[in-house]
């Protein structure tokens, strides 16, 4: 019998992607969006799942996170060098993989 567990997404607030929602793709199924300044919480069953996020034609490099039956994983999604906006426009034209991060924390 599989077990509940969740999933927790928070998003800081960016002046990069500011304007756009991320979608977030679980297990290769589009799953929700999660927008700049914004947490969002997902029911998901435990165990491992892969993950990503996707904006237009770029995206974050697939996640793999392990989840216990009861418990939560919680991650942090934002632009890559979201400090630096000029790098994520050099990013957006040569590596169309890693212009999002999606990390655990």
């Amino acid at each position: 019998m599989a077990t509940g567990a969740t999933l927790h997404l928070r998003r800081p607030l960016a002046y990069v992607d500011s304007g756009s929602a991320y979608r977030i793709w679980l297990e290769g199924r589009r799953t929700g969006k999660i927008r700049n300044g914004h947490e969002l919480t997902l029911p998901i069953e435990a165990g491992t799942h892969r993950l990503e996020l996707r904006l237009w034609v770029w995206s974050s490099p697939l996640v793999t996170v392990e989840v216990e039956p009861g418990g939560r994983a919680e991650l942090v999604c934002e632009p890559v060098d979201a400090d630096r906006p000029m790098a994520v426009f050099s990013r957006m034209f040569t590596a169309r993989k890693h212009c999002m991060e999606l990390r655990q924390g």
